[in-house]
């Protein structure tokens, strides 16, 4: 190693050419052919294990992505901290496929839903088409927590401002 460098600063480097060769090996383990990605992914989301789950997901095939829809929606509707990974991975699907899927798939996860999960797939419904959202605003409406009631009815109000 250079002589220019602290001891310090060479276990640093040392430790990080290290992980780098780890991760690599780890990496190439993963995009094996073999490997049942989809099964990790889901395990890794499970288990709490979730920017390496979410980092995964970036490099997977289309298909892999498409079998956790669920599990992308359900952290986008229940989750602040990895709303907008989930989100993003959500939106990169194919557009039609989103909106065949997403409402069926959505409504066991409203089971019990609060102010905060309604809105979170209100934000993202009125990201990939206005009817759904404006759909979800009215049922919105008449649940019975005076919070999203009162959350259903100012995304109308503003979508209607902004109508006229």
């Amino acid at each position: 190693m250079n002589s220019d460098l602290s001891n310090e600063d060479s276990v640093i480097w040392r430790n990080l050419v290290q992980a780098h060769y780890a991760w690599t090996n780890a990496w190439f383990s993963f995009t094996n052919e073999n490997v049942d990605r989809v099964a990790l992914v889901r395990y890794a989301l499970r288990t709490g294990e979730l920017a390496t789950a979410f980092t995964a997901a970036r490099y997977m095939r289309e298909a892999e992505i498409l079998e956790l829809f669920p599990e992308w929606l359900d952290w986008a509707i229940h989750s602040q901290n990895y709303f907008d990974s989930a989100f993003e991975i959500i939106m990169q699907l194919p557009h039609e496929w989103v909106l065949q899927h997403i409402e069926a798939t959505a409504e066991p996860l409203l089971k019990g839903a609060n102010h905060d999960e309604y809105s979170a797939l209100l934000s993202l419904y009125s990201h990939l088409d206005y009817g759904l959202a404006m759909q979800l605003a009215q049922r919105m409406e008449t649940h019975p927590d005076p919070e999203v009631q009162e959350r259903g009815s100012e995304f109308l109000e503003e979508l209607h401002t902004e109508t006229t």
